[in-house]
């Protein structure tokens, strides 16, 4: 369908430059989108009218980014023909953001628009598109001009040359080469939704993993990829101290995986917590010592030692997959004696693809963190696929590596693994009360519309009846006269589960 917008469609405001109306735009058979407080112009037909006039990115002062709306193979490279005189950004009249961005835009406009060019054949128009660079570097000088934060010119950096690397790469669109850079799925973060409680950030952490400086198959800056990729905000490098089997094909001692590692975390914006396995057999069995600053001292035969130099160095010990490998769960008088001198601070209740009921007992009477890992040695998408990985959820007061250490000794953890929660009840009911919300649709019928807010399932069981609901889920359900529930997918000991009464749910919007 041809769309034909008419210089008429277009005015002038003084709070941006030209933009099209959303009327004018309406009669002509294309819609809004509003983003972030801009208004975008989407059109049902790709023509040239429609790519010059009508299509443009959304830019919010803390945020650069182009229209998801747009197609993604397209959204790169549908700058060369936009006139910078027929459209531009139109946000809400008389904003100082207005003002801004319609600057940003006019520069945009100028820097992006090419010269004609013919192909080598001259039988049509090159595809090849001008480098963003330019254009994205422009950007971020306008908004380092503004003032922005600290906090907020690192996000925008990373975002822009995030960009420049995907808009350089993907050039080449002609008769001789055409790239596909958005097959390439390194540059893609799956964000998981899980709320924060309580005034505390919650922090998406795997706390056990390990790389080819041990027995892992991956180099460590890939262990660091995959938590970007998968959506963690934190990952403890912790190969064995003991066993290196590649010890002769590599150099580097017991620290230089989590230096490797933590490299790639900064250009990330992952935290890598550097730390170590003390690897023995039972009744000892094996320790993640996290926090560290040194592994090296930890190599010695007495275990006691190793674990008490792990803490003069600051380090939080993580009793590992006590059911492993006799598949019994046993706590030694060892353990108890450790525990009592708080040399052991938490115990992984999760390991890989198994937990430990009685564990959740020890934790809860212990007064112990309760935590969940993959303690992977593969890829992670070799075991999990595409699904949520298991992790320890941290509650942190904030979003940084001592934030997570300060939670982790407070005992502020949660373990999620396989749509399973374990953890201290008020800190299970608080992700609860943050992830769902309740409207009520008949108060005599007792039937409420039920909203999920998270990625975290939930199974709720009253009254003899039983519901689930998947993340991100809203579902109609009729509830059991009884305001109380038990939320079965939520441990809070061995064959114990959350009690919530649904009037503490808050209501929906």
């Amino acid at each position: 369908m041809e769309i034909n917008i008419p210089a008429s469609a277009i005015h002038s405001d003084t709070a941006s430059p030209k933009c099209l109306t959303e009327d004018a735009i309406r009669k002509k058979g294309a819609r809004t989108i509003k983003n972030y407080g801009m208004t975008a112009i989407h059109a049902p037909a790709w023509t040239a009218t429609v790519e010059r006039a009508a299509f443009k990115p959304c830019i919010k002062l803390k945020d650069v980014r182009l229209n998801r709306n747009i197609p993604l193979r397209k959204r790169r490279f549908m700058f060369a023909d936009i006139n910078p005189e027929d459209v531009a950004i139109h946000a809400p009249s008389g904003s100082q953001s207005a003002n801004h961005a319609g600057k940003l835009w006019r520069q945009f406009g100028r820097i992006v628009k090419p010269e004609p060019r013919t192909s080598r054949s001259g039988s049509h128009p090159s595809t090849k598109k001008p480098c963003l660079a330019l254009t994205l570097i422009t950007i971020f000088a306008e908004l380092i001009t503004h003032n922005l934060n600290k906090s907020k010119m690192k996000k925008n950096l990373f975002l822009l040359l995030s960009l420049v690397t995907l808009s350089c790469y993907g050039q080449l669109r002609n008769a001789d080469i055409y790239k596909i850079p958005e097959m390439e799925h390194g540059n893609i973060r799956s964000e998981i939704q899980i709320p924060d409680i309580d005034g505390f950030h919650t922090m998406k952490c795997d706390l056990h993993s390990h790389t080819v400086f041990s027995d892992g198959h991956v180099w460590p800056d890939v262990r660091t990829r995959e938590a970007w990729q998968q959506g963690l905000d934190a990952i403890a490098i912790t190969d064995h101290i003991e066993y290196r089997p590649r010890k002769s094909q590599l150099t580097g001692d017991h620290n230089e995986a989590y230096k490797i590692a933590r490299k790639k975390g900064e250009e990330l914006g992952i935290i890598v917590i550097h730390g170590t396995e003390i690897t023995r057999n039972k009744p000892f069995g094996h320790m993640n010592a996290l926090f560290i600053t040194d592994a090296n001292p930890l190599a010695i035969t007495d275990s006691i030692a190793a674990i008490d130099i792990a803490i003069a160095q600051g380090g939080f010990i993580q009793w590992n997959h006590p059911g492993w490998p006799d598949n019994k769960s046993t706590l030694y008088p060892l353990h108890e004696q450790l525990i009592k001198d708080k040399k052991i601070h938490a115990v992984e209740v999760f390991n890989y693809n198994e937990y430990y009921p009685v564990a959740f007992n020890w934790c809860k009477t212990m007064n112990l963190a309760f935590t969940a890992n993959s303690d992977i040695h593969e890829l992670v998408t070799e075991i999990y696929g595409t699904d949520i990985r298991p992790m320890t959820l941290v509650f942190a007061s904030e979003r940084t590596e001592a934030g997570i250490k300060e939670a982790l000794f407070a005992g502020r953890s949660v373990a999620f693994f396989n749509g399973h929660l374990a953890g201290r009840a008020e800190h299970l009911r608080a992700l609860v009360k943050a992830s769902i919300r309740m409207k009520v649709l008949n108060a005599e019928k007792n039937q409420v519309e039920i909203v999920n807010l998270s990625d975290i399932p939930y199974t709720f069981s009253s009254g003899g009846s039983q519901f689930s609901i998947s993340g991100s889920q809203t579902i109609r359900a009729t509830l059991p006269k009884t305001k109380m529930a038990s939320v079965r997918n939520c441990f809070t000991g061995m064959d114990e589960y959350l009690t919530i009464d649904y009037s503490e749910l808050k209501v929906a919007d």
